[in-house]
């Protein structure tokens, strides 16, 4: 199965959409209110199964990370992921 998944956090809401690919993206279907977290981090965690991300934006309010800047592949996902699965 292949899918998409939004996940928007303002303040103490967050809302979250999930869809299949090939269908029309929904309305935001899930709307909740937490005021425990105040700050974190990003974060993706599978329990079983194969899991694959791509796509990941993760941007401020206005759709602008602060513009983009450079940054050195040594230690990065897709390196450390192919260091990964050549030791298998």
């Amino acid at each position: 199965m292949t899918g998409w998944f939004k996940v928007k956090a303002e303040g103490a809401k967050m809302s979250l959409k999930a869809w299949l690919d090939g269908e029309k993206e929904p309305d935001w279907q899930i709307k909740v209110e937490n005021k425990q977290y105040k700050k974190g981090a990003v974060g993706f965690r599978a329990w079983s199964g194969i899991v694959e991300c791509a796509y990941i934006k993760i941007t401020d309010l206005d759709g602008d990370a602060g513009g983009g800047q450079a940054v050195e592949a040594a230690n990065k996902s897709a390196i450390t992921w192919g260091k990964i699965k050549q030791s298998y």
